[in-house]
């Protein structure tokens, strides 16, 4: 039964049973019984839930009854903590006005302190302002030029607006100390301008003296007059000197022109680096790069003149125009006679030399004039006004224009003319004396000749150091030899095997002598290798080229590593030019091994290939594997067959490498051997076999392999893989035999290499073998 309290509030509808009984408002109308019990049991279980409620919280009274006590026992404590509190209150308001009072006091003294100090310094300044004043008068008045500067910039380092009001006030009427030290800084200046023009003009000329004034220039607040007259000053020495040196060569001396350039821009770029440094260190970063603009200007015009000297002096402009009209096929040949490549190389060797100065140089003032913008500067200072003002900001330095670079690149032009015509007349007198080579290469004596002459062309265009002349001579010694060059070996090649006449190569020959370079050939030159046996003639050709490959990877190699020396410090558009260029070189060593490769197959094609099938008709046309037991073991070394086709191997082997080189000979040897596996295949097809010839077929084979692979270093094994499958075949006992070997229900597991119907063909050249079950075969 529900309790008292539980039932009332089921009831009155109390707090407790609110949210559970709402949901029974309609009990009273309940008439069915089951639903009168499901809504008794709800209530009964609602009923001890709420007990069970009740029971906790008064299970709580004693603990919450010991907290009131121990609360009631602690009051008068909290009313003697609340009065002590309030006394510690007043004394801490009381501290707090007092902190104040005091704290204001000492921001007075602070403020007192500040302007005690503010107006000592005043003092000071003005003290230090009399010191300047009564320096500068002494320093004049004794020449004492280096204290009198040392006075003025310690008044310069003064604010001046701040330093005219301090003074205002203090100082008696009349000349204040300001204007009267301006006035000691313009007459300084004035003084400074005089005594370094002096000094100047002193002969001889004291650098140290005109070093001294040049220092106190920015001293005295004017740092771009001592860089203008500092300027004018070096370049007036950079003149004279040049001018002296050019007059000595005009009268006769025995420097160059080369050593003339040489000292010119050596003197100059020595000059912007010592001087660089002094400026740096008395006027500020980046300060230098007005020097070397004015060095450079002087530079351009002295080298104009020693560039004009020496174009004029070697006629150069006249040899380029003669070469020009030699290079016209419908002009005279004669004229090629007047320009001598041996005449040229002199000439050839001081335009490089120029070339190779100019770049250096140019290397250096592009490097230079880059460390000095990037130098760091001062926060006060605004870097781009100052680079500006002198017209060189890191934006234009990859613009900048040097007029000696300008004159360089017309000279390149020439070279690049005078290279192309030495380049093209060497090589068409190699040609035009072409003979065999007497050393053990069996190789043409061209080949050494043609590649001395490209590389000493490339490796004296490297020497250059100019980009753009480098990849143009290397292009054009690229074309050289893969066209003419190449064409002439291909000429070669064809005539000995039979795809061009004689008088085809005699005419490709002439055609390259006189209209590639322009030259007649000598009485009795020009053969193509002194060999009247066209075969010998190839065999030298492809020796020749597989040779110029060598020689192409060697100069290739050489070129890279002068590359990587030269071109360390040149800009990186240009070192990847002339890579770029060295890379396309390698096509021509590439070019070259792929005519050796096709010459060495077209020889075997069209004459070994003949010699070999000849050989090899002998085993059809004979009865060697038709043999007994009796002829079996008379062949301890083959049949008569195999000993003779051994035999005739080795003569033609020993021909061949007599001729050949030792790569070339291997390569041939891997075609022969393909030729041969080939002929052999076709034979066993025509030929008559028995049980026991089978057998000496097989042993036949493998002598011939043995024989072929202790000749060279190549495998040849391989090759005659088909030709081993067949002789398996061929040593069956039966026909059932076939299916252990070949098909899907072998045990052996070969990779075979014969058709079913290559098989069923081999099978019948078995002549003791039923030729029904054969037809038969299902494989």
């Amino acid at each position: 039964m529900m309790s008292s309290a539980a039932l009332g509030a089921a009831k009155g509808g109390g707090p407790v049973a609110t949210s559970t009984i709402a949901g029974l408002d309609g009990v009273e109308s309940l008439t069915d019984i089951h639903e009168i019990r499901k809504t008794l049991d709800k209530l009964r279980e609602l009923e001890r839930d709420e007990d069970g409620k009740l029971w906790q919280q008064l299970s709580k009274h004693s603990d919450i009854e010991v907290k009131m006590s121990s609360l009631h026992r602690m009051a008068p404590k909290l009313s003697k903590l609340q009065s002590n509190a309030q006394a510690l209150a007043e004394t801490v308001g009381s501290t707090c006005h007092i902190a104040e009072s005091v704290s204001s006091k000492v921001r007075e003294l602070d403020m007192i302190k500040s302007r005690l100090q503010e107006t000592m310094a005043r003092v000071d300044e003005i003290i230090d302002l009399r010191t300047c004043v009564d320096g500068a008068e002494v320093a004049l008045r004794n020449e004492q030029y280096e204290d009198a500067a040392q006075h003025i910039h310690r008044f310069l380092r003064f604010d001046q607006s701040e330093l005219a009001e301090h003074t205002k006030y203090l100082l008696n009427e009349g000349e204040s100390p300001i204007e009267h030290l301006q006035s000691a800084r313009k007459n300084l200046v004035t003084v400074l301008e005089q005594q370094f023009d002096m000094m100047v003009n002193t002969q001889p000329c004291d650098t140290s003296q005109v070093e001294k004034f040049f220092k106190l220039f920015p001293l005295v607040g004017e740092p771009d007059l001592g860089l203008k007259k500092y300027g004018r000053f070096l370049v007036a020495q950079t003149a004279a000197s040049a001018e002296a040196l050019f007059k000595l060569k005009l009268s006769g001396g025995e420097m160059s022109f080369v050593q003339l350039m040489g000292k010119l821009v050596e003197g100059i770029a020595s000059t912007i680096g010592t001087k660089s440094k002094l400026i740096t260190e008395h006027y500020g970063n980046g300060q230098a790069l007005a020097i070397v603009k004015d060095l450079q200007q002087q530079c351009d015009v002295q080298a104009s003149k020693i560039f004009g000297q020496f174009i004029a002096d070697n006629n150069v402009e006249s040899l380029v125009e003669k070469i020009r009209r030699i290079s016209r096929a419908d002009d005279d040949k004669s004229l090629s006679k007047e320009i001598s490549p041996r005449e040229l190389d002199p000439l050839v060797n001081d335009i490089v030399s120029f070339v190779q100065r100019t770049e250096i140089y140019c290397r250096f003032v592009y490097g230079h004039v880059k460390s000095l913008i990037e130098m760091p500067q001062p926060e006060k200072v605004d870097t781009s006004k100052a680079l500006k003002h002198l017209q060189l900001d890191a934006s234009e330095l990859n613009a900048l224009s040097l007029d000696i670079k300008q004159r360089a690149q017309l000279l390149i032009g020439h070279y690049l003319a005078f290279e192309e015509h030495v380049l093209r007349q060497n090589l068409g007198r190699a040609i035009a004396l072409n003979t065999l080579d007497g050393d053990a290469s069996n190789s043409s004596a061209l080949v050494d000749d043609v590649f001395f002459v490209v590389s000493k062309s490339a490796r004296r265009a490297m020497s250059t150091l100019n980009a753009d002349s480098i990849c143009a001579v290397l292009n054009h010694v690229r074309a050289l030899l893969e066209t003419d060059y190449c064409a002439m070996f291909q000429a070669q090649i064809d005539t000995g095997l039979g795809s061009s006449t004689l008088a085809d190569l005699s005419a490709i020959n002439e055609s390259l002598k006189a209209k590639l370079y322009n030259i007649t050939a000598k009485k009795g030159g020009g053969d193509s290798g002194g060999s009247t046996n066209g075969q010998e003639d190839v065999l030298v050709a492809i020796n020749s080229v597989a040779i110029s490959r060598d020689f192409t990877d060697k100069l290739l190699q050489d070129l890279r590593a002068q590359c990587t020396k030269l071109f360390a410090t040149a800009r990186t558009s240009d070192r990847e030019k002339v890579v770029t260029c060295l890379n396309e070189l390698s096509s021509t060593a590439s070019q070259f091994d792929a005519l050796a490769k096709s010459a060495l197959e077209r020889l075997c094609a069209s004459s070994i290939s003949a010699r070999l099938r000849t050989l090899v008709e002998a085993m059809a046309r004979s009865e060697y594997y038709l043999c007994s037991e009796d002829d079996l073991a008379n062949c301890d070394h083959g049949s008569k067959f195999i000993v003779d086709l051994i035999s005739a191997l080795q003569s033609m082997f020993a021909e061949y490498k007599r001729m050949l080189s030792a790569s070339n000979y291997d390569a041939l040897l891997v075609h022969i051997t393909e030729a041969l596996a080939a002929h052999v295949e076709r034979m066993v097809l025509q030929t008559k076999f028995n049980k026991l010839g089978g057998v000496l077929f097989d042993k036949d084979l493998r002598i011939l392999c043995n024989f072929l692979s202790s000749i060279t270093q190549w495998s040849l094994r391989a090759k005659f893989t088909k030709c081993s499958q067949m002789a398996t075949l061929l040593c069956l006992e039966s026909v059932d035999e076939i299916t252990e070997y070949y098909g899907p229900s072998a045990t052996l597991g070969v990779t075979w290499h014969l058709s079913p119907a290559q098989v069923k063909e081999v099978l019948q050249c078995r002549q003791d073998l039923d030729a029904r079950k054969i037809t038969a075969l299902r494989l």
